[in-house]
């Protein structure tokens, strides 16, 4: 890389499809001479310290990374035609620390004494005395499960433990540069990049470990046409190519889970499927057994990319104009719980009112499954059009102004293989053509910038911007369309009063009184673009040519956002089964995926920038914001209170009030040409010609959401929100106990009495996490080797004084074992050195 730029917030018309950020590279050409370089970078246990929550009889994680690579480039006609080829490895083998509350072997046993309710026998109406179940009644589902989850450490439920997750990753960049006269340069460029990592999935359960092979390849070919000293067209056409992959390496090949399991399932892919993984089983306040029904994933996405821009520059004017058009295409194999989940919770109506004594008889509350899964083909085009114009309309005023136009078709399945859910009653599905559009397009998405920039002295600027900015939402999510009827049907099943699910049969289709009906998934029709609305204040000040100083105001609102929003759940709390009580009750749960939500931010942003002059540089910014939102990505939202959708409206995930970070680059003063030592001989060699950087990052901690495991309102969700009755937040913290767990309980009914089911009131990121504090530092020198060539040598410690930072607590209020506990902590200091030769 030659030369890297981040565009973030107001930026020119020039650039779109996403509101946020863009990150700009220019990569390195060949000269007429040869150049390159090679390094090796290495980390390994002995450079490490141990993690705060890796005790015996734990070992310490084990860290080996080699990061190696060379770039080499030069002329393959001298004058005319250039190369540039590089390669980049890296070989990594780490343990990940994992903790999750797992079954005691006394527990296993039926032995369940350490329950401080009564245990109900749900076949006589008794108490199991003692807590005590029979061995004989522990259901063989239950014994073939426990046998996937290793036991605990001694004297208590929770086992943290070392899950080796190794990544190998190769990349390749080949770059070729022609130029043909005065008027014409032409350039490609090659990338590809194989990974091969293992990765803890969604689930942090014994098993679900999944390794996914990613396969990249991108080609760009572009051409700069001069054609004049006041006029340049570039023009370029991309391709890019990935192809992901999903697998549960645990499973062995060709067992049969019906077998394994003592189960029945109708729906079992068959045991030479590459769908054929263990089933899941949740339990309410333990971690889950089996594996997540995401994966086995296969996914080639592919896009391809035609632009052209022209720059003009006349008089006071310099214009820019150009096009971009865009094809997206994403296959992917729907894996929608094709394997089976188990759900084991505390409000079964035909269990034991405990979730491990219903998981140990076999008693689930509900189950999912689905048929097969079918791969889809998605595919949109995305048209962009902008004009920009710079204006120095005096030598103190500059004026920006631009205009985008921008069109995202809907996107479509190319063979017809998905449906959508209608929600008017009674429902239905309605099956798409080939290549119909998944939902009506938006074709007013104009997106106007202006700038004004104004020198009032020669060391002081204010600059303000305004402008719409739109992001052209992802294609991933829509792919949960192919889990419809008549290609795939997901069924969900319920337990009640009276008529059980059990774990020999949890899927018995036809059977009325428990459910087995689909779960719908659809998108919304008359949907916007999302759309960013910013604007800007800034004032510039240079107190000196090498020190300047930053401070301004950043506001903006984003609307028509997306996520997925659970319907179809019965609109009041109360008892009765709730399959009858939906508003469409020959349908389950549906999943819309709809663009309505909104967020706010606010900040102020401070940046004070000494240049590198007399042998020390550093920067320093500082941020005091406030981001809220409804929800903070595609794939969230959710149902909390059926009839108040905006209910969530809070914190962002990510919102981070203050955040300061310095980075800073200082000459040690010893060696030749510095203050000390600066005689030469030994001693220069030994300790002179070394720098010193870094980065120092405080910023205070991630908000958390509260909530309380189990369907406390009984309209069919898995979690819900408790009734806040006292602040929560504790003046000693400590990471056995980050906030007060009694404040957050089972939600009351509206006249004031308890009740067995309710919305709570405790809204969204209310109890603020753990803050952050990391500094990074490397020490290097350079030595001179041969002519213009010289090898450098670093030393670099990441989190260099070993600060502990915390995760995240608890966040489920009546999870005994973990609620507003902190059990986590990222890395602690990493050591790395480093050579590289550079000629």
């Amino acid at each position: 890389v030659a030369e890297s730029n981040v565009v973030t917030g107001n930026y020119a018309a020039e650039y779109g499809q996403f509101a946020g950020a863009h990150v700009n590279y220019v990569m390195r050409s060949g000269t007429n001479q040869f150049h390159g370089n090679a390094w090796e970078y290495l980390e390994n246990t002995d450079l490490n310290a141990i993690n705060y929550f890796t005790r015996p009889p734990t070992p310490k994680p084990v860290l080996r990374q080699n990061l190696f690579g060379g770039v080499f480039a030069g002329p393959i006609k001298r004058d005319s035609t250039f190369f540039m080829v590089a390669y980049e490895g890296v070989r990594n083998f780490t343990d990940t620390i994992l903790s999750q509350t797992t079954i005691t072997q006394d527990e296993r046993n039926g032995n369940l004494s350490s329950y401080s309710g009564t245990i109900k026998d749900p076949t006589t109406g008794q108490n199991f005395q003692n807590n005590q179940i029979p061995s004989q009644r522990i259901s063989a589902t239950a014994i073939a499960a426990m046998a996937l989850d290793p036991l605990p450490a001694p004297g208590g439920d929770l086992l943290t433990y070392l899950l080796p997750t190794p990544r190998d990753d190769d990349e390749g960049v080949a770059k070729v540069d022609q130029s043909f006269g005065q008027h014409d340069q032409l350039t490609g460029r090659y990338i590809i990049r194989n990974l091969f990592i293992d990765k803890v999935s969604y689930t942090v359960g014994a098993l679900d470990l999944i390794q996914a092979p990613i396969l990249t390849r991108n080609f760009a070919l572009m051409e700069t046409h001069t054609l004049s000293p006041t006029a340049v067209v570039a023009s370029r056409i991309a391709i890019n190519r990935e192809h992901n992959e999903n697998l549960y390496p645990e499973v062995p090949p060709g067992t049969n889970m019906n077998q394994l399991f003592s189960m029945n399932n109708q729906y079992y892919p068959g045991q030479n499927n590459l769908m054929n993984t263990y089933p899941l089983f949740t339990i309410t306040n333990f971690t889950d057994i089996g594996l997540d029904g995401g994966a086995p994933l296969i996914q080639p996405d592919q896009n391809y990319e035609i632009a052209s821009d022209m720059s003009v520059v006349r008089g006071k004017h310099s214009l820019k104009m150009g096009f971009e058009l865009d094809r997206y295409r994403t296959d992917r194999q729907v894996n929608d719980n094709t394997n089976g989940i188990l759900n084991f919770t505390n409000q079964n109506p035909a269990g034991t009112t405990y979730a491990l004594a219903d998981f140990l008889l076999g008693l689930p509350s509900s189950t999912q499954v689905a048929t097969l899964p079918v791969v889809i083909d998605l595919r949109r085009t995305a048209t962009n059009l902008y004009i920009a114009d710079q204006w120095l309309a005096t030598p103190k005023l500059t004026v920006e102004m631009g205009l985008r136009y921008e069109i995202y078709a809907p996107a479509s399945e190319h063979n017809g293989r998905v449906s959508l859910f209608n929600f008017t009653a009674p429902g239905g599905f309605q099956q798409l053509s080939p290549g119909q559009e998944l939902w009506n397009p938006d074709l007013r998405d104009f997106a106007p910038r202006l700038g004004i920039n104004y020198r009032f002295m020669p060391s002081t600027v204010v600059r303000t911007f305004g402008g719409i900015f739109y992001s052209n939402p992802p294609t991933l999510a829509l792919t949960t369309l192919g889990s419809n009827p008549p290609f795939i049907t997901s069924y969900t099943f319920n337990a009640a009063a009276g008529n059980p699910l059990n774990s020999a049969n949890p899927f018995p289709a036809g059977n009325a009184a428990v459910g087995g009906v689909p779960a719908p998934i659809t998108v919304q029709q008359n949907r916007r673009t999302p759309a960013v609305y910013e604007w800007m204040v800034d004032i510039q000040h240079s107190f000196s040519p090498n020190l300047l100083f930053d401070v301004g105001y950043v506001g903006n609102r984003a609307d028509h956002l997306g996520r997925e929003m659970g319907l179809n759940i019965p609109l009041t709390a109360g008892p009765g089964a709730v399959q009858a009580r939906r508003p469409l009750p020959n349908f389950g749960q549906a999943t819309n995926i709809q663009y309505d939500a909104f967020s706010t931010y606010h900040a102020l942003q401070a940046k004070l920038e000494k240049h590198f002059t007399k042998g020390f540089a550093f920067l320093v910014s500082y941020t005091w914001s406030k981001n809220l939102d409804e929800a903070s990505n595609e794939n969230s939202g959710g149902t909390v209170i059926p009839t108040n959708l905006n209910f969530d409206y809070g914190p962002s995930d990510f919102d981070i009030p203050h955040n300061l970070t310095a980075s800073y680059i200082y000459d040690l003063p010893f060696g030749r040409g510095r203050q000390f030592m600066n005689n030469g001989g030994v001693m220069d060699e030994v300790f002179g010609g070394w720098q010193l950087s870094g980065v120092t990052t405080l910023r205070s901690g991630f908000p958390n959401t509260i909530t309380l495991s189990g369907d406390d309102a009984n309209v069919g969700l898995s979690s819900s929100r408790p009734e806040r009755i006292c602040n929560g937040k504790l003046s000693n913290r400590t990471i056995s106990a980050w906030y007060n767990t009694a404040c957050f309980v089972a939600p009351a009914n509206p006249t004031g009495t308890p009740a067995t089911y309710g919305f709570g009131n405790s809204n969204r990121g209310i109890i603020e996490g753990p803050g952050y504090k990391d500094w990074d530092l490397a020490l290097m020198k350079s030595f001179a080797t041969y002519h213009e060539q010289n090898l450098q040598f670093r030393f670099e410690f990441f989190n260099a004084f070993n600060n502990v930072n915390f995760g995240q607590p608890g966040d489920t209020a009546n999870a005994t074992s973990t609620a507003a506990k902190i059990t986590s902590a990222s890395s602690a200091r990493v050591g790395q050195m480093a050579l590289e030769y550079r000629f």
